[in-house]
């Protein structure tokens, strides 16, 4: 947990990363993990589907496509790049939702909230009370610019992801998504991902676009790529990709999380940043199949948080 790769990602000295983090993010498979799968892999395997890695043809996106496709086929609505104002609330219940720029409040029957914790927190009107507000501010986020050179070769490597600890590198790891799905880039085309760990607003964060492709660019005898080779790159920034796991968090997590579930009866947290923990994407389809059925069921949101306590205990390969 305190060695170079742990102290690049989180950018905090090892001392100050809480020990939960140890059994929360793991680097490689247990035996324990193999022999949970294989009652999966015999099913898949007795279908004739390949089992050597899980992974959508056209990538992770393809799911949140098919999954807006049926929402709307059932008369659903997405609002997308809207951002809440105020999240409104009366008498114990989750009354209304103001977009930003919007004058009309959508009015609220259940909400079910992805919003980072200590935003969500931010947005309530009336506010929590003061040491609600204080744990939330304490919650700090990792954040992560994403840098993707498309090269003129069919491949880099055979593998998906590959780490790389040492301070000289400023990324914490590459990943070449070809190599989950053949279908991710040309036969003889490339992408390879870096990932940059930074805080919003430093000067990585900061850099142009091109200056970081250049940049990730000069590291190619390293990372095993000809700069002949480069076609080009386009760059992502992602806010609050992590939740910082520093040393006391949890007891404030879980302080505002049970305020909230206490005092709201129809506000659901769920996610990664809503609940302030660490899971895969595996993990948060699992909640949301959960959360779905909690809801057919008419039950509340403290219910929900006790049945929450199963994600407590999750701990995901990276």
């Amino acid at each position: 947990i305190t060695g170079p790769l742990m102290e690049k990602q989180w950018g905090v000295p090892g001392e100050e990363l809480d020990p939960e983090l140890a059994t929360t993010r793991r680097l490689s498979v247990s035996w324990a993990d193999l022999l949970a799968g294989v009652p999966l892999v015999w099913r898949l395997f007795s279908r004739g589907i390949p089992v050597d890695f899980l992974y959508g043809r056209h990538g992770a996106g393809a799911l949140m496509e098919l999954l807006a496709r049926r929402l709307r086929a059932q008369g659903g609505r997405l609002l997308l790049g809207q951002r809440p104002a105020s999240v409104e609330h009366h008498a114990g219940r989750i009354t209304r939702l103001l977009l930003a720029g919007q004058d009309t409040a959508l009015q609220v029957c259940r909400l079910v909230s992805t919003i980072p914790l200590p935003d969500l927190v931010a947005l309530l009107r009336p506010r929590p009370p003061t040491e609600i507000l204080q744990s939330a501010r304490l919650l700090r986020f990792r954040d992560l610019v994403v840098v993707a050179l498309v090269l003129d070769r069919a491949r880099v490597s055979r593998d998906h992801v590959t780490y790389y600890p040492e301070q000289c590198f400023p990324f914490s790891r590459t990943f070449e998504s070809k190599n989950a799905s053949p279908y991710m880039s040309p036969p003889q085309e490339t992408v390879l991902g870096f990932e940059l760990p930074c805080a919003a607003g430093d000067e990585m964060w900061r850099a142009e676009d091109q200056d970081l492709v250049h940049e990730m660019a000069a590291y190619c005898p390293l990372v095993g790529f000809d700069p002949a080779e480069l076609r080009g790159g386009f760059v992502f920034r992602v806010p609050q990709a992590y939740p910082l796991y520093e040393l006391g968090h949890r007891r404030h997590a879980d302080q505002v999380l049970g305020w909230l579930h206490r005092h709201l009866a129809n506000l659901f947290v769920v996610g990664r940043n809503g609940l302030f923990r660490l899971d895969n994407m595996n993990h948060a389809l699992a909640m949301g199949f959960d959360l779905g059925q909690h809801l057919l069921r008419e039950r509340g949101s403290q219910t929900w948080q006790r049945l929450l306590g199963r994600y407590a205990r999750i701990s995901y390969i990276d």
